[in-house]
Protein backbone atom coordinates (compact mmCIF):
# COMPACT_ATOMS: atom_id res chain seq x y z
CA UNK A 1 0.00 0.00 0.00
CA UNK A 2 1.15 3.11 -0.66
CA UNK A 3 1.52 6.09 2.12
CA UNK A 4 0.72 9.72 1.85
CA UNK A 5 4.07 10.33 2.45
CA UNK A 6 6.01 8.49 -0.57
CA UNK A 7 2.78 10.34 -2.93
CA UNK A 8 4.04 13.55 -1.56
CA UNK A 9 7.57 13.44 -0.68
CA UNK A 10 8.61 10.48 -2.30
CA UNK A 11 12.76 10.68 -1.56
CA UNK A 12 11.88 11.39 2.25
CA UNK A 13 9.67 8.22 2.54
CA UNK A 14 12.82 6.43 0.92
CA UNK A 15 14.76 7.71 3.59
CA UNK A 16 12.19 7.09 6.71
CA UNK A 17 11.83 3.67 5.04
CA UNK A 18 15.89 3.01 4.99
CA UNK A 19 16.70 4.74 8.35
CA UNK A 20 16.89 1.50 11.24
CA UNK A 21 13.28 2.08 13.38
CA UNK A 22 14.40 4.11 16.11
CA UNK A 23 16.66 6.51 14.66
CA UNK A 24 13.20 7.08 12.04
CA UNK A 25 11.27 7.77 15.08
CA UNK A 26 13.77 9.83 16.71
CA UNK A 27 14.56 11.81 13.63
CA UNK A 28 10.34 12.18 13.67
CA UNK A 29 10.62 13.18 16.80
CA UNK A 30 13.32 16.24 15.72
CA UNK A 31 10.99 17.04 13.14
CA UNK A 32 8.26 17.96 15.26
CA UNK A 33 10.21 19.49 17.98
CA UNK A 34 11.09 21.78 15.23
CA UNK A 35 7.88 22.50 13.99
CA UNK A 36 6.64 23.74 17.56
CA UNK A 37 8.35 27.01 16.72
CA UNK A 38 6.32 27.81 14.07
CA UNK A 39 2.88 27.67 16.27
CA UNK A 40 4.13 30.05 19.23
CA UNK A 41 0.48 30.30 20.68
CA UNK A 42 0.26 26.39 20.46
CA UNK A 43 3.58 25.73 21.38
CA UNK A 44 3.35 25.06 25.14
CA UNK A 45 0.63 22.81 24.64
CA UNK A 46 1.81 20.65 22.03
CA UNK A 47 5.55 20.44 23.75
CA UNK A 48 3.59 19.21 26.45
CA UNK A 49 1.71 16.81 24.94
CA UNK A 50 5.17 15.47 23.58
CA UNK A 51 6.45 15.21 26.76
CA UNK A 52 3.54 13.33 28.29
CA UNK A 53 3.11 10.78 25.61
CA UNK A 54 -0.52 11.71 25.36
CA UNK A 55 -1.77 10.38 22.13
CA UNK A 56 -5.47 9.92 23.11
CA UNK A 57 -4.98 14.23 24.01
CA UNK A 58 -3.22 14.83 20.83
CA UNK A 59 -6.02 13.06 18.75
CA UNK A 60 -8.70 15.06 20.60
CA UNK A 61 -7.18 18.27 20.12
CA UNK A 62 -6.38 17.46 16.31
CA UNK A 63 -10.00 16.85 15.64
CA UNK A 64 -10.98 19.94 17.91
CA UNK A 65 -8.89 21.97 15.48
CA UNK A 66 -10.19 20.32 12.27
CA UNK A 67 -13.86 20.75 13.48
CA UNK A 68 -12.55 24.73 13.89
CA UNK A 69 -10.93 24.25 10.38
CA UNK A 70 -14.45 23.32 8.30
CA UNK A 71 -16.52 25.85 10.40
CA UNK A 72 -14.21 28.62 9.56
CA UNK A 73 -13.42 27.15 6.17
CA UNK A 74 -17.25 26.94 5.13
CA UNK A 75 -17.59 30.77 6.44
CA UNK A 76 -14.99 31.94 4.41
CA UNK A 77 -12.76 32.96 7.39
CA UNK A 78 -9.10 33.56 6.59
CA UNK A 79 -8.10 31.89 10.21
CA UNK A 80 -9.38 28.65 8.38
CA UNK A 81 -5.91 27.99 6.50
CA UNK A 82 -4.13 28.82 10.36
CA UNK A 83 -6.48 26.06 12.37
CA UNK A 84 -5.84 23.72 9.44
CA UNK A 85 -1.80 23.64 9.82
CA UNK A 86 -2.57 23.58 13.38
CA UNK A 87 -4.60 20.41 13.04
CA UNK A 88 -1.96 19.00 11.25
CA UNK A 89 0.56 19.70 13.41
CA UNK A 90 -1.49 17.93 16.55
CA UNK A 91 -1.30 15.00 14.28
CA UNK A 92 2.25 15.11 13.74
CA UNK A 93 2.83 15.13 17.70
CA UNK A 94 0.20 12.14 17.76
CA UNK A 95 1.97 10.12 14.79
CA UNK A 96 5.45 10.41 16.10
CA UNK A 97 4.17 9.58 19.62
CA UNK A 98 2.74 6.28 17.95
CA UNK A 99 6.41 5.58 15.87
CA UNK A 100 4.94 6.65 12.50
CA UNK A 101 6.97 8.70 11.53
CA UNK A 102 6.22 8.73 7.75
CA UNK A 103 2.38 9.86 8.54
CA UNK A 104 4.32 12.12 11.29
CA UNK A 105 6.43 13.55 8.38
CA UNK A 106 3.32 13.80 6.26
CA UNK A 107 1.43 15.73 8.57
CA UNK A 108 4.57 18.38 9.29
CA UNK A 109 5.00 19.11 6.10
CA UNK A 110 0.68 19.63 5.87
CA UNK A 111 1.28 21.87 8.90
CA UNK A 112 4.33 24.02 7.21
CA UNK A 113 3.29 23.72 3.45
CA UNK A 114 7.43 23.03 3.14
CA UNK A 115 8.38 19.56 2.23
CA UNK A 116 12.19 20.70 1.74
CA UNK A 117 12.21 22.01 5.34
CA UNK A 118 11.06 18.75 6.83
CA UNK A 119 13.03 16.59 4.79
CA UNK A 120 16.05 18.59 5.47
CA UNK A 121 15.53 18.43 9.30
CA UNK A 122 14.93 14.52 9.21
CA UNK A 123 17.82 14.18 7.68
CA UNK A 124 19.66 16.32 9.78
CA UNK A 125 18.44 14.32 12.80
CA UNK A 126 19.46 11.32 11.05
CA UNK A 127 23.24 12.54 10.60
CA UNK A 128 23.68 13.75 13.98
CA UNK A 129 22.36 10.22 15.68
CA UNK A 130 24.21 8.35 13.71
Amino acid sequence: MTTRLEIDAPDLARSVALAPVPLRNSAALAVVRALLSHFPEMAQQLNELLHSSDQEASTVLAERLDQEYFALDEQRDERAVQRFAEARAAMAVKFALEGSADEALYEAIMALDDGEYVEAIFRNALRRAV
